[in-house]
């Protein structure tokens, strides 16, 4: 089963945050996905997120992301652009996936580098 929704996609990285506002579709079969395509980069980026247990971000076309979220596990975000790939690694610490609504806390690591993040999604039709 396929529905229209809108989506509110909030993102903060440390101290920064940043809301964009998406049409796109939630499928309904043997896994429930949301599938919307945003700007990433200048690039209009097809997003498919599946929303389980573990959460997976995947992004295509322009920019190529698989990111996959499970709680207390570290786990390897690859990220690919305009021909420069590199990896990340990501610390998930919390998921709330319940009621249209989903939020993942987590950190990154590149190198030495540690950022802070939340991920919220909101959908409704």
């Amino acid at each position: 089963m396929q529905k229209k929704v809108e989506i509110t996609f909030k993102s903060k990285v440390d101290e920064m945050e940043l809301e964009f506002l998406y049409d796109g579709l939630l499928i309904e079969d043997e896994h429930k996905i949301l599938r919307y395509t945003e700007e990433i980069d200048n690039r209009t980026v097809d997003t498919s997120v599946i929303l389980e247990d573990t959460i997976i971000i995947n992004r295509s076309n322009g920019v190529e992301m698989y990111q996959e979220f499970v709680v207390g596990e570290s786990t390897v975000m690859d990220y690919s652009v305009a021909g420069l790939s590199f990896n990340i690694i990501v610390n998930t610490e919390s998921i709330i996936n319940e009621n249209n609504y989903l939020k993942v806390v987590y950190s990154t690591e590149v190198g030495e580098t540690v950022q802070n993040h939340e991920i919220e999604i909101y959908y409704s039709w």
